[in-house]
């Protein structure tokens, strides 16, 4: 829908590296951007302007907002770039932190403050996301007038990453129907909630690699040895 509002030309979609602030988010930066790049390249034709960012790939960590955008402004001088987000972000933004990751990025004071003066946002309305009375940024735009303004309505879903990581994951330590059981070949696999929400290709990764299965390492394969 950002690329059909044309309030962007390109969308560049960037896996976050590892998230201290949530351990129980273990799969691998190298199966999230493989996963990127199986829903790009099989969703959206050659010339559409969707496309997989791999500037954390090499970091320790997630790189904070702030930084990635200013780092993303420098090597790339002729682009504006935009901070494209839900709209129930908004309220979290200036208490979002970037300490320094030595070697990689120093520490930005104020970091919240900071990126919500100097970000150009882009909001996308999250349903049941209430926004009455919150201070916006300086320089936002809402993806929705922007359809509006073009005769579109905005579609708007309520699928998250949490929703499906939940159909996905077993409810026992074993997977229940599908591929691990013979026996069991006509009835439906463990992951069958989750078909249709996602592209083909990135469920059959998940699948093939037990990404989010309980005790089958979530995760696959080890970022150094790959």
């Amino acid at each position: 829908e950002i690329m059909h509002s044309k309030l962007a030309d390109e969308v560049w979609i960037t896996p976050c590296g590892v998230r201290p602030d949530k351990p129980s988010l273990k799969t691998s930066m190298i199966h999230r951007l493989v996963m990127c790049h199986l829903a790009v390249d099989t969703t959206f034709g050659s010339r559409f302007g969707v496309k997989v960012c791999d500037c954390e790939a090499d970091k320790p960590r997630a790189m904070p907002s702030v930084v990635l955008m200013r780092q993303l402004a420098e090597k790339y001088p002729e682009a504006d770039f935009v901070f494209a987000c839900g709209s129930d972000q908004i309220s979290e933004v200036r208490s979002w932190p970037a300490e320094a990751e030595p070697g990689f990025w120093d520490a930005v004071g104020d970091p919240g403050e900071t990126f919500f003066n100097e970000t150009h946002f882009l909001l996308i309305d999250r349903p049941g996301a209430s926004i009455d009375g919150l201070e916006m940024p300086p320089n936002t735009q809402f993806v929705a007038d922007a359809l509006k303004a073009r005769g579109s309505t905005m579609i708007e879903t309520e699928l998250s990453s949490t929703e499906v990581r939940k159909r996905v994951t077993p409810p026992d330590d074993e997977v229940r129907f599908g591929l691990r059981n013979a026996e069991s070949s006509r009835e439906r696999a463990w992951y069958d909630e989750a078909e249709g929400l996602v592209p083909p290709s990135v469920l059959g990764h998940i699948v093939r690699y037990g990404l989010y299965a309980h005790g089958h390492g979530a995760e696959g394969v080890d970022d150094e040895a790959t």
